[in-house]
């Protein structure tokens, strides 16, 4: 039969065990999300890209070089308006 100091120290065993794996749980969680925010956000990069391809072709068809320049211009601006307002 154990005595009470035995099933103690099982029990911090256990619990320490418990604890651990909760933290590599954790961890491996928000190493998930973080990867999930990364390729949401390369996705959405793409997507811009894709509709400023659009736009651009369109301008330059229409308006010449100098619509894609004002484009350009322009979207430049608004990503850094954007970061500052992110800031």
């Amino acid at each position: 039969m154990k005595t009470v100091n035995q099933l103690q120290a099982e029990l911090m065993k256990q619990k320490e065990a418990y604890q651990t794996s909760q933290k590599k749980l954790k961890a491996e969680l928000r190493k998930a999300q973080k990867e999930a925010e990364r390729e949401a956000r390369i996705a959405e990069q793409k997507k811009m890209n894709e509709e400023n391809k659009i736009v651009c072709d369109f301008l330059r068809t229409n308006f010449g070089q100098d619509g894609v320049l004002l484009f350009d211009t322009l979207l430049q601006r608004a990503m850094q308006a954007n970061n500052e307002k992110q800031s």
